[in-house]
């Protein structure tokens, strides 16, 4: 087995997928990197992270506290400004963004199309909630 050997100064200007064994220098676009960004930005409160406290979102704070359509588009709105302001890879496609709650489960659906900048690949996140 061969040895590698390598010296990251910048470790925030280098990322190294293990999939594919690989260092590289600059951002990986692949689309379960991007969905598992963005599930970290959506679970995690503001003011969780002790060395970032403005990362994070309010998603999990407020979606079930939903009373009314408008209350619903401003969590939207809020989601998608906050993965656009923690990752710079993606647009969010904010028009189709859906929020979808079942009383009857106590669980939440949310649908978040985006379109990766650089190579203009268009994906889903969804993710499942239960409270």
């Amino acid at each position: 087995m061969a040895t590698r050997n390598f010296n990251i100064e910048n470790s925030d200007r280098w990322a190294y997928d293990i999939s594919n064994n690989v260092i590289s220098k600059g951002e990986i676009y692949s689309v379960d990197v991007i969905n598992q960004s963005i599930e970290n930005i959506l679970m995690t409160y503001v003011g969780e992270r002790i060395f970032n406290l403005k990362f994070g979102s309010n998603l999990m704070l407020r979606v079930f506290e939903i009373a009314s359509a408008r209350m619903g588009d401003d969590l939207l709105n809020d989601t998608a400004k906050a993965i656009q302001r923690w990752d710079s890879r993606i647009q969010v496609i904010e028009s189709d963004m859906k929020l979808t709650i079942d009383v009857d489960t106590h669980t939440a659906l949310i649908e978040i199309p985006y379109r990766v900048k650089s190579t203009g690949l268009t994906s889903i996140f969804k993710k499942k909630i239960i409270n």
